[in-house]
């Protein structure tokens, strides 16, 4: 099962009278943000975020709010931004007519941030395929349902995750993790030359733990999934055969993994 993150971009962008009459609110914020970005890293999450709205969070995110002691959590902010690799772009498209409930975009916005929110409520009511998830906290969202799109007879609504307890964000993001199982028609010792081997995994001794780490850390192109293995100085492609399990195999023709991958990769 495949999934886009939505963040809820005023979970980035605080409001700043908001935050001087309920600073309790925004210091638990500051505690439970961080698990959220890493499990986003950890799983390698695709996530919804153009170059000019991530140039917004880092421009109005509060840092002149952030009391002594927390410039932690700033460093942790931008290292998250820094660090995202799995991005899904989108155009900048605005379809007014399109509402959201609740509305994402909050009155403290600024008129570039406005317009950058607006373009992802068009993005993600345009696109349903992958699923979209829209991932908030309890005490931004205090609503009982979940985020929905409307445009005239046309309304979807998208699974809404708050955040806020660290076990069961890692129990959400379980159930979509890639699961790699090893396929013996690609043996490391025993491959013909019909077969591309997979160097990772050792039938001998059956541990799966290489293979599945560079799976986690794999990047999507098409129905697969990319890693170079360092160890082995091998490009390696995972292929579903089962919903969220994977067989693997080198590739050694470089020409064949796609241009945006390497890409990635060389950063």
């Amino acid at each position: 099962m495949k999934y886009v993150a939505v963040l809820d971009i005023s979970s980035f962008i605080w409001c700043q009278k908001d935050f001087e009459e309920n600073k309790e609110k925004y210091y638990d914020l500051m505690g439970k943000l961080p698990d959220l970005y890493d499990q986003l890293l950890e799983n390698n999450a695709a996530i919804l975020l153009k170059e000019e709205l991530y140039y917004e969070i880092m421009q109005f995110f509060p840092y002149n709010s952030m009391p002594n002691g927390y410039e932690i959590f700033e460093r942790l902010t931008f290292d998250f931004l820094s660090k995202i690799c799995n991005v899904h772009v989108y155009d900048s498209i605005d379809n007014n007519e399109i509402t959201s409930y609740p509305n994402l975009v909050k009155e403290h916005f600024s008129k570039s941030t406005t317009d950058e929110v607006r373009y992802l409520i068009t993005r993600i009511h345009s696109i349903q395929e992958p699923k979209n998830v829209f991932f908030t906290f309890e005490k931004l969202w205090e609503y009982e349902s979940n985020l929905s799109t409307s445009l005239k007879d046309a309304k979807f609504e998208y699974e809404t995750v708050c955040s806020d307890d660290k076990e069961v964000l890692i129990k959400y993001f379980e159930k979509y993790k890639r699961k790699f199982e090893h396929n013996p028609k690609h043996d490391k010792y025993k491959t013909g030359l019909k077969e591309s081997p997979l160097s990772c995994f050792n039938e001998r001794t059956g541990d799966i733990t290489k293979a599945q780490e560079l799976l986690d850390k794999s990047y999507e192109h098409g129905n697969s999934f990319y890693y170079f293995d360092v160890e082995n100085s091998v490009w390696v492609v995972f292929r579903n055969h089962e919903e969220n399990r994977y067989h693997g195999f080198n590739q050694n023709d470089r020409e064949k993994i796609p241009a945006s991958i390497r890409k990635i990769m060389s950063k």
